[in-house]
């Protein structure tokens, strides 16, 4: 019975984060396309220099000049694609291994990133790859660590088979 609870929780978070989600990733926090200032802006183009944007949010933070929207911006790339390291393997057996997860991560994206410059939601940024991509594996790793896998009681992500009745 708790698995079942535990797995209708999982769904239904699951489904609630994915339209989050799509509302950042599509939509922004305010919006489309927003004008920080006459130095940084987040442009509705490309950028294929990697670490110029991260590079100008730290000059930004450090500076004092609109602190609140680079660390959302950084800390947010970062930790908005988390999730997926606990989702993605709970979901599919195949993501429970890292290199399909690492692979599915990367083009995922890829893809959202060429999508949002191709809607004009946003923009193809190599940054917001990186940040994305090492907070989605940061967060695959954390799933698989042991004392994790035994908090939420985890069997799968451990790799940890069941014999005789006992972990």
């Amino acid at each position: 019975m708790a698995k079942k609870i535990f797995t209708g929780l999982v769904i239904v978070s699951a489904v609630f984060y994915a339209y989050c989600l799509f509302r950042i990733l599509f939509r922004g926090f305010y919006g489309v396309g927003m004008m920080l200032s006459e130095d940084l802006i987040i442009r509705q183009g490309y950028n294929l220099i990697p670490f110029k944007t991260i590079a100008e949010y730290i000059t930004t933070y450090v500076d004092g000049s609109m602190r609140g929207v680079a660390l959302r911006n950084l800390a947010g790339n970062f930790f908005l694609l988390a999730p997926l390291g606990f989702y993605l393997p709970f979901f599919f057996v195949k993501m429970k291994k890292a290199m399909p997860y690492i692979l599915t991560v990367a083009m995922s994206i890829v893809i959202i990133e060429v999508v949002q410059l191709a809607t004009m939601s946003g923009s193809l940024d190599i940054d917001d790859f990186i940040l994305n991509f090492t907070g989605a594996t940061i967060g695959f790793f954390v799933c698989k660590c042991p004392p994790i896998c035994r908090l939420f009681k985890l069997r799968a992500f451990s790799g940890v088979v069941r014999r005789e009745g006992r972990l």
